[in-house]
Order: C-alpha cells, then structure tokens, then sequence
C-alpha cells in the first residue's frame, strides 16, 4: 500500500513552492516479492501453457500497481499544489497588512511634519493670507496677496513651502505611499481651501517658471476631494 503525507503545509511564507512527494516503496517491494516468486515458480514449472497464464497475471499485477502508483502520485501533487496556493494567499495576506500599517505610519508623518514647530510659521502666515483673501473673487485674491508680500517678501518663501509641501503629498498619495483614508479625513479642508486661494499665486508661479504642470499633482487632488469622488490617489 501507500502512504501519502498531507501535512505539508507549513505556516512559512518562504516555504511556498517547495512541492513534497512522499510515496512509499511499498509497490516497488511487492513487485520485487511477485518477480521473485514468479522466476521461482517458472523455475520449476514445466506447463507452457500455465506459465502463460501466470505470465499474463503477473502483467496484469505490474499494471495494477503502476496505475495505482501514478493515481497516487497525482494526488500528492494535487494536495502540494493547494498547500502552495494557500501558502502564496498566506503570504499577500501579510504584505497587504504589512504595507497598509506602513501607509498609516507614514500619513500621520505627514500630519506631525504639519503641525511641527518648524511648519508653525508658514501655517501662520498660510491662515492669514486665508483671512485675508476669503470671499474674494480670483482677480483680488491675486491683487491681496500680491501686496501681503510686498510687505514682507519672505512671506514668499513661506507660501512656496506650504504648496510643495501639499504638492509632496499628493504624489504620495498617487503613489499609495500614505493611507489614503487617513490624510483625507486631515487634509482634505486643508488642501481644498489653500488650493483655492492660492489658485492664482499658483498660476502665476507657473507663467513665471514657465511650466504648466507646476504644482498639478496638487491640483488634481484638489478636484476629486472638493467633488468627493474617488480617494487621494488622483482617481475620478
């Protein structure tokens, strides 16, 4: 007889792949034992006509036992081949959680990078600014901010810093480096509200650096979060 073994399922995400075919030497030790038999038995048997019998059975035993022998090791494959699937969902399994941990990590960096000590002065300046040109029409927006920094041309530097630093994470959110569930309950007011506001700072900067798809990752995410569709990831 034969003993298959179908505890080879190994909870080792580096062991899918790896096939095991346990099949015992059992037929190989019968048909030894019915060959032995046999070549004692035509030894000393003179009937021609039974020794074509016996040579017919002992045809007919060989093919039994190859038969069952192949169906045997069709199933062991069978059997290696459902472990390894299982093995390989196993392993998706903890890469999905592995990678959605990371993204949530690295949003709530973006978060704590916002409200840092370092960010504190540009968000200031970011929440003036926003004082300042709310409810206004484009035209005077840029004409508002215009002079807000002629009076202070480093509140320049600032404006510039905030728009990178929302522009970073819209690729990060394109890339699905960041959680999107997570910055979008944060920043989705933020970006919607800066990118309207500094709409035209925006197209201006663009004329200025001569490049149209300055700041667009930004801007496309601007659009799917003011519609509400989709998530961070530029989808519509």
């Amino acid at each position: 007889m034969s003993d298959i073994n179908n505890s080879n399922v190994s909870d080792d995400p580096d062991a899918v792949g790896r096939v095991k075919i346990f099949i015992t030497v059992s037929f190989a030790t019968v048909l030894a034992a019915l060959g032995i038999t046999a070549t004692i038995f035509f030894a000393n048997e003179e009937d021609a006509q039974r020794r074509e019998v016996y040579s017919f059975g002992m045809l007919a035993l060989t093919a039994v036992a190859t038969g069952a022998s192949a169906f045997y090791l069709l199933q062991s494959i069978r059997s290696n081949t459902r472990a390894s699937e299982k093995g390989i969902q196993h392993t998706i399994a903890l890469n999905k959680d592995k990678n959605k941990a990371l993204a949530i990590t690295n949003a709530l960096g973006y978060i704590a990078r916002w409200n840092s000590i370092q960010n504190m002065e540009a968000s200031r300046i970011g929440m003036e600014v926003h004082s300042r040109v709310n409810g206004q029409s484009p035209t005077e927006q840029g004409r508002i901010i215009e002079e807000y920094i002629d009076e202070d041309p480093s509140r320049k530097t600032s404006i510039v810093y905030i728009l990178n630093f929302l522009e970073e994470l819209a690729v990060a959110l394109k890339t699905s480096s960041v959680d999107d569930d997570v910055c979008k309950s944060f920043f989705r007011g933020i970006v919607t509200e800066y990118y309207k506001i500094f709409y035209v700072f925006i197209a201006k900067r663009r004329n200025e650096k001569n490049n149209d798809r300055l700041y667009q990752n930004l801007s496309e995410l601007a659009a799917t979060w003011k519609n509400g569709n989709g998530n961070g990831n530029g989808t519509h």
